[in-house]
């Protein structure tokens, strides 16, 4: 929200953007709440710190999420398709958090194990060796929001 020329400097300013549900269409993510799958210990206390840190540092931590939830929508790209890049890049980036909460959105969005892991081959191939280790923290991540399924069951 910007200040009009009347409103002076130490007047609280109201964001209402903060508490605005994504648009139907759009999954989620800010905190995996709303779904059967279990939250990371770790991605819990992020998630905690990011909405303080929305709280306490204004309107660009507001603005900032209003774009990244625009980002998330239908549009020429489906919304399973950037998923799978959200994965690739957290891989590349080494984000371990970030590993964790979009391998469980991919899940969450449709994707297919062998989709996860295509896209897991791509990060490795545009990152390299490096990503081999940060493969493990996807696999464990896919192993609780999407087990393989044994030989036999139906």
């Amino acid at each position: 929200m910007t200040r009009t020329r009347n409103t002076p400097r130490n007047t609280p300013r109201t964001r209402n953007t903060r508490n605005t549900p994504p648009p139907p269409h759009t999954p989620n993510t800010r905190n995996t709440r709303n779904t059967n799958l279990p939250e990371e210990p770790e991605q819990k206390k992020i998630s905690k710190a990011q909405a303080r840190f929305r709280r306490q540092a204004g309107d660009a931590a507001d603005a900032f999420m209003q774009f990244w939830r625009k980002t998330k929508e239908e549009g020429a790209i489906p919304t399973k398709y950037k998923e799978l890049m959200q994965l690739a890049i957290v891989l590349v980036q080494h984000c371990r958090p970030c590993i964790n909460l979009h391998t469980q959105i991919c899940v969450q969005v449709g994707c297919s194990r062998e989709e996860i892991l295509d896209a897991a081959n791509v990060a490795l191939a545009m990152g390299g060796g490096p990503i081999f280790e940060y493969i493990g923290y996807l696999m464990q991540a896919l192993d609780e929001y999407l087990p393989e399924k044994e030989a036999g069951d139906v």
